[in-house]
């Protein structure tokens, strides 16, 4: 058995924190009749601002937690889009299209960020890491010159977590460090018998976003029914659909069945040693059924409820492991996270063939030769520049309205 290949376990839930790592991607460029909305978020400390996002209340701007619900009447209140104004950007909330500006507070002791039809200033975007400082070009008239650094504020004299403007200095902590997260809509499409849509599920971690669940039975390990390997577009043993476990409309929970084998994944699963090992069932109603949760960027936990009435969740472990992980508060790009990605006809994704664009990777960037004219996509389908250094993964380049895929290595 090939030593790359990585197993898919179930877990049983244990709380301890991980910590994320967050790539430095500049946002996408648009428009308000083609817009792509971010969230601005910051890193921030462990003293309550952690991953807080710009969120506009009145005129002000607030760091406040990240609404994902869709419905949600906040949502719409922390979503930006970003214009190009030379080598500055414009940046317009969702809710009003109103820009980004900056002003001073009531009591004239801070600069705080706030919205306006024609703000005086616009922003830079500065690369700082794994994120961004962001600049504003133009202070308050009578404001300090040097305060021009968004700042997300703690609770301390009642600035109740307002995004304030500080001088350099502050680069460097967690709470002048921002990213930009997409708002793309990262629902789990579902399955009919008339329009199935089928979908990589990849593990999330950065060095293994390449990798996904494929049906393989180990003859050496029969416990083993399913295995993590590199993907290839054309192996229907590594795409899934997704289906109602029930009619109920109150019931949320999936079944995920194999193109190429109609297997199902089961929630039953055989201990072997300290790991659960998930098996296949033939039947719908053999599964109990997956639960899935949208923790971020198009990140899932999958879990279920086992017969024995403990909840363990899909985990990618190495197959030289001899301890299991534990479930963290921030499951975020761990191997508890994982990936749908729609193929074949659903995403226009195609292997790469003989009269393609020569497209080739130098200096961590991606190049297609003799033109401009192409999109890079990470992954998630986030955009990113031409002119960033990229991460290890995989990317999908769009040239002619055709897409190829390529794989950036360490």
């Amino acid at each position: 058995m090939n030593q790359e290949i990585r197993y898919i376990i179930t877990f049983l839930m244990l709380f301890t924190l991980f910590l994320a790592e967050v790539a430095a991607q500049l946002p996408q460029v648009s428009t308000a009749s083609q817009p792509e909305w971010y969230y601005i978020q910051v890193q921030g400390e462990s003293d309550g601002r952690t991953d807080r996002v710009f969120t506009v209340e009145g005129t002000s701007v607030f760091g406040r937690t990240m609404v994902v619900e869709p419905a949600s009447p906040d949502l719409d209140k922390q979503l930006w889009r970003f214009e190009q104004s030379g080598s500055n950007y414009l940046i317009f909330n969702k809710a009003n299209e109103k820009k980004l500006g900056i002003t001073y507070n009531a009591s004239k002791d801070i600069s705080v960020g706030n919205l306006s039809d024609s703000p005086a200033t616009q922003w830079q975007l500065e690369k700082n890491g794994d994120y961004y400082n962001i600049k504003a070009t133009v202070v308050p008239s009578g404001g300090d010159a040097l305060k021009v650094y968004a700042h997300q504020a703690n609770n301390y004299g009642n600035r109740n977590f307002v995004i304030m403007f500080e001088e350099s200095n502050y680069n460097n902590t967690a709470n002048s460090k921002f990213h930009f997260v997409s708002s793309k809509d990262y629902s789990i499409a579902l399955s009919t018998d008339e329009k199935p849509v089928w979908y990589f599920i990849t593990s999330a971690q950065p060095e293994h976003l390449n990798k996904g669940i494929t049906d393989i039975v180990d003859q050496a390990h029969p416990h083993i029914k399913f295995a993590i390997e590199t993907i290839d577009v054309n192996n229907d043993s590594q795409q899934w659909k997704v289906v109602k476990k029930s009619n109920a409309i109150t019931d949320e929970r999936v079944q995920f069945i194999n193109r190429a084998t109609g297997h199902i994944i089961q929630t039953a699963s055989i201990l072997n040693n300290s790991f659960h090992y998930i098996q296949y069932t033939d039947q719908t109603d053999g599964s109990n059924g997956w639960n899935t949760n949208h923790i971020g960027s198009g990140q899932f936990e999958v879990y279920a409820t086992e017969n024995d009435g403990i909840v363990r969740y899909l985990n990618l472990a190495a197959q030289s492991q001899q301890q299991p992980d534990f479930l963290g508060e921030d499951t975020k790009d761990t191997g508890f996270a994982w990936l749908f990605t729609t193929v074949g006809d659903n995403t226009g994704l195609k292997a790469q063939t003989s009269d393609q664009p020569h497209i080739y990777v130098k200096d961590k960037r991606i190049v297609v030769a003799g033109s401009d004219d192409y999109v890079i996509r990470n992954i998630q389908g986030i955009s990113v520049a031409q002119s960033v250094d990229l991460s290890a993964g995989v990317y999908l380049v769009t040239v002619r309205e055709k897409i190829y895929k390529i794989i950036v290595k360490r």
